[in-house]
């Protein structure tokens, strides 16, 4: 097999992985976006048939009994009884889904680690060595149909003997076997550690709370969190859960990154795609900070060889930046770009970062003549979330992208357009 065909076949199982990975994680988001509606809502519906009951059997025990005894159970009576009950009755439902599907999420980075490594010990068997063989009988020989399948036996055999170990095992031996060194700067350790945790307390200590937990929490502040006490029900809120995805989906991001330059380091295909569009995604998601950490990543650690890609991150930097206000931050970075050399496209871009509305609609205009940037790019780009809830930029955009303006874009709701007052003017920042 030429190098160049093994090389292809290379990325593509790569990229499978990849896209194995993103697919589990997107597809269990959705999941819980659409099914935690209707969970919630059958909880609310069975409260309230209970509390409908409760009040119905005092109604009823009220025209029976003396009027003393009835005097007693006035409304703040049954009120305060339904708010007892609804300690007592344990409806958990939405719970349940949360603690399922956060179970499953950290699953999914289990998912990853193996597909990396069973890639990583088929690409190079020589990693292997006498001793793995030692675990194997006779009875796993003549089980085995052909060397592949043996081969595959005993790179199973390793990869489950490492994953039945905890989740430090699990780092130490990437960075002491696969030689993958994952960074401590752009990843929130004492965070991840935590849902590891936490998974743990759900999995195999029926959701109570340990002084283990209790005590890694004190040990890691930062963490913050609700009050807890030993013994007490842990739970897995919506905030919670979405806290967690977008932190191991960070972690995975940047250990499929780590991976695929250190074994593929001779690749010259368009890698940074992998990059490129897990950054988008947090991007879209409004996940400020962890569009921040990946680009910093990205920038320190990865020789993008393409000039635009590389200047796709930097963009996305500085929009990372300036939606968690850092002003002089953002300054600073922005002053590295030369202006003159850049696409119309990014000019633009440079633009809207530092405010300057009036070189915005400059650039976008030379944008538009080379084809750089089109009315879909203006909807979808994170970079337009502010200005597109301003109708009169909006418009200026779209007259410049030769399109008119759609109410659909602030909501959904028409506006009536109002008279022009004499005397007054709006102006655009610039």
């Amino acid at each position: 097999m030429s190098k160049t065909k093994e090389l292809k076949e290379d990325k593509s199982v790569f990229f499978k992985i990849n896209k194995s990975f993103d697919h589990n994680f997107m597809s269990l988001k959705v999941f819980v976006k659409h099914l935690s509606p209707v969970v919630a809502k059958r909880d609310k519906k069975i409260r309230t048939d209970i509390q409908k009951a409760v009040e119905s059997a005092f109604k009823r025990i009220k025209k029976i009994t003396s009027k003393k005894v009835s005097a007693k159970l006035d409304k703040n009576f049954i009120a305060n009884l339904l708010t007892q009950l609804d300690k007592e009755i344990n409806v958990q439902n939405t719970q349940l889904l949360y603690n399922s599907s956060f179970t499953m999420l950290v699953s999914y980075v289990d998912y990853l680690v193996y597909d990396l490594m069973h890639y990583y010990y088929e690409k190079f068997p020589q990693a292997f060595g006498s001793k793995q063989l030692n675990a194997l009988t006779l009875e796993d020989l003549l089980l085995c149909g052909s060397m592949k399948e043996l081969i595959d036996n005993v790179i199973n055999m390793e990869i489950d003997s490492i994953l039945n170990k905890n989740f430090d095992s699990h780092i130490k031996y990437l960075n002491d076997n696969l030689k993958i060194s994952l960074p401590q700067e752009y990843i929130n350790w004492p965070k991840v550690k935590e849902v590891i945790e936490r998974r743990h307390l759900i999995v195999h200590n029926s959701c109570k709370v340990t002084d283990r937990y209790l005590n890694y929490l004190k040990q890691n502040k930062t963490i913050g969190g609700e009050q807890l006490k030993r013994g007490d029900d842990i739970k897995i809120t919506r905030e919670y859960f979405n806290q967690s995805f977008e932190e191991l989906y960070l972690l995975c991001s940047i250990l499929i990154q780590l991976c695929w330059r250190k074994w593929e380091s001779n690749s010259k295909t368009a890698d940074h795609v992998l990059t490129n569009e897990n950054i988008y995604f947090f991007l879209k998601q409004e996940n400020w900070s962890a569009a921040e950490r990946l680009c910093k990543f990205a920038s320190d650690n990865l020789n993008i060889a393409d000039e635009q890609s590389r200047n796709i991150v930097k963009i996305d930097y500085l929009l990372a930046l300036k939606f968690q206000k850092k002003i002089k931050e953002l300054s600073i970075e922005a002053k590295k770009f030369d202006a003159s050399s850049l696409k119309p496209v990014f000019q633009m871009a440079i633009a809207v970062l530092q405010d300057n509305h009036k070189l915005c609609f400059e650039k976008m205009k030379d944008a538009v003549a080379v084809s750089e940037i089109s009315k879909k790019e203006f909807d979808d780009w994170p970079l337009f979330n502010t200005l597109r809830k301003n109708r009169l930029f909006r418009s200026k955009a779209y007259s410049i992208l030769k399109l008119k303006i759609n109410d659909k874009a602030s909501g959904g709701k028409k506006t009536r357009r109002r008279p022009r007052r004499r005397g007054k003017r709006y102006h655009l920042k610039s």
